[in-house]
């Protein structure tokens, strides 16, 4: 007998899918790669019921399946806990997130879920679909796929339906609360208003984060002492002060004045205050996260007494520079981190929670790689090619030695292999590579290819067999280091070799790649080391000012509107 379960998330942003069945993953996947539109839609509170039709679509067609056949169905969010939301505050805009109206009007958009759903899929669907708390399905998604028997749980956000941050223990298919923080004591609010006070949008924080490794100056102390008026920390705490911060509001006159600065308006010149101001926010954003993981480990060994393992997950678990904070405290024997750790992963987390707490059974699935998404066959992609008269493709047999030895002349190349990367990395199968021997590499993507800010940093994939010669990392054992989830600081004498993927601190946020999870990407990178002796390519997401490509149609679109030099579609290389 088959039990199918669907897990969705698509109340905010992040929209997506994930399907298992009899406890095995079928596939998971984010809307935004389906319809194009960056995070799925836009996230206000008139958009809860808009659910990602097109990967539930892709997952019951994957499988052969319709949705009567689905046995259960989790969503990522529990409306009825949202109306504590309601006037909690002084600080929101009329009719909209905080205000009486504008909460009833959101929570009355989530009981449409149910019925929108139904009537898209012809079938009744009241009995199947259960609304799963957000932080749960957070913590599910990063707890059940760990394989670790026993763990230490930190979800942390911007907000789910209240709480914003969940301390949490898991202990086989258990997860038990230790303690939460509610709005407005929120972690990822505070690096939304942050972002758009320093002049991008509230989606920006990876943007932030590359400039806090801006290191033109190191002294940010008085930024990071004015932000001890906004934000508090204590151990196993932190409290923000909304009078400043004003969450829900579009007024940042009281940033203005604690930073004595103005707001900088897009497109502005960015200024070394700047730079301070998200080095400062990073640091104490560094003390929150590990103030909340000491304060776990320490009820983990002094109250449990059980492994020490810490699994993250939620938006601001993606922030690659905290998480390295926690690892080499060197405090914990393993970390896993979710790859899809932002809202998409609550899909799988849902889908996970229902599996083990809902139908009582026992763990299953380990999540050993993130390629969850769709795949496409040779002859998918040759009948893609056809339709394109102004290309050319000629297939090679030694497609990974061709690429390697573009890459070494100084070709930045596509590569489009196998099946899809569930979450916001490219690891080798949606992804643009390049030589990171040379520091005008990351200006010539960035600036020539991307179409984006000059100081955003790029990341490099690397060796698993080499890592340890290039990279300081720490002795806690850690899958997620696969996912580009951890800075790691470079060897001193080699930093010197690779400057297009050295952050101006000395870091750099990698993937490790193993020859047994991903064979095609490790024999490119294997043939460039065997051409330069170096064990690493450059590696950013396949994509120019959009979600980051799923299909051939979306790949070659993306080639022809770029300056990519060749693009590479399974052994095809496409040239212009």
């Amino acid at each position: 007998m088959k039990t199918y379960i669907l897990g969705i998330n698509c109340v905010y942003h992040e929209s997506s899918a994930a399907l298992l069945k009899n406890g095995d993953i079928i596939g998971a996947v984010e809307e935004e790669r389906f319809n194009r539109i960056k995070h799925g839609k836009k996230s206000d509170i008139e958009t809860p019921g808009v659910c990602p039709l097109q990967s539930i679509d892709y997952l019951l067609k994957k499988e052969q399946i319709t949705m009567k056949d689905i046995d259960k169905i989790g969503i990522s969010f529990e409306p009825y806990s949202r109306l504590r939301n309601i006037e909690i505050d002084d600080h929101y805009e009329r009719d909209n997130w905080g205000s009486e109206k504008g909460e009833k009007l959101f929570h009355s958009r989530c009981k449409r879920i149910t019925p929108l759903l139904g009537n898209y899929y012809e079938t009744k669907l009241e009995n199947k679909i259960m609304f799963i708390p957000h932080h749960l399905c957070h913590s599910a998604s990063a707890f059940y796929p760990s394989g670790f028997k026993n763990s230490a749980i930190l979800s942390i956000d911007g907000i789910g339906e209240n709480y914003t941050t969940s301390l949490s223990l898991g202990h086989e298919t258990i997860i038990d609360e230790v303690k939460n923080m509610e709005y407005p004591h929120s972690v990822g609010f505070l690096w939304e208003k942050m972002s758009q006070f320093l002049g991008f949008t509230e989606y920006d924080a990876s943007k932030v984060m590359g400039l806090g490794y801006l290191k033109h100056t190191k002294d940010f102390k008085i930024q990071y002492e004015m932000f001890k008026n906004i934000v508090y920390v204590s151990k196993g705490n932190f409290t923000i002060n909304n009078n400043i911060i004003r969450f829900r509001t579009n007024d940042f006159s009281e940033l203005e004045k604690v930073f004595n600065i103005s707001q900088r308006q897009p497109g502005g010149e960015i200024t070394t205050e700047h730079i301070k101001i998200a080095s400062a926010l990073q640091k104490i954003t560094n003390d929150i996260i590990l103030s909340l993981t000491n304060y776990l480990y320490d009820y983990v060994v002094q109250y449990k007494n059980e492994k020490k393992n810490l699994c993250l997950a939620g938006g601001v678990a993606l922030n690659c520079v905290s998480n390295y904070e926690i690892l080499k405290q060197n405090k914990w024997n393993n970390i896993f981190v979710q790859p899809a750790a932002h809202d998409a992963g609550t899909a799988l987390g849902a889908a996970l929670w229902l599996w083990h707490v809902h139908f009582l059974n026992k763990r299953k699935y380990t999540m050993n790689h993130p390629y969850l998404g769709p795949s496409y066959t040779d002859k998918e992609i040759l009948n893609e090619l056809k339709k394109h008269d102004d290309l050319e493709f000629t297939s090679y047999a030694d497609i990974e030695q061709v690429a390697a030895n573009l890459i070494e002349h100084g070709c930045v190349v596509g590569w489009f292999q196998g099946s899809m990367e569930f979450g916001p990395r490219a690891l080798g199968n949606r992804s643009m590579l390049a030589d990171p021997r040379y520091k005008n590499t990351k200006d010539l993507i960035n600036f020539s290819v991307k179409n984006r800010e000059m100081f955003r940093p790029l990341a490099p994939s690397v060796l698993a067999e080499h890592v340890d010669k290039w990279f300081d990392r720490s002795k806690t054992k850690t899958i997620s280091d696969e996912w580009m989830l951890f800075a790691y600081p470079v060897k001193e004498d080699k930093k010197q070799y690779i400057p297009a993927v050295v952050h101006e601190d000395g870091t750099a946020r990698i993937q490790v790649v193993h020859k047994n999870k991903n064979p095609k990407y490790h024999k490119l990178i294997s043939e460039f080391y065997l051409k330069t002796e170096i064990p690493m390519v450059l590696n950013t997401s396949l994509n120019v000012q959009e979600p980051i490509v799923c299909s051939p149609q979306d790949a070659i679109d993306t080639f022809k509107k770029s300056n990519l030099d060749y693009l590479v579609m399974s052994n095809y290389l496409i040239e212009k």
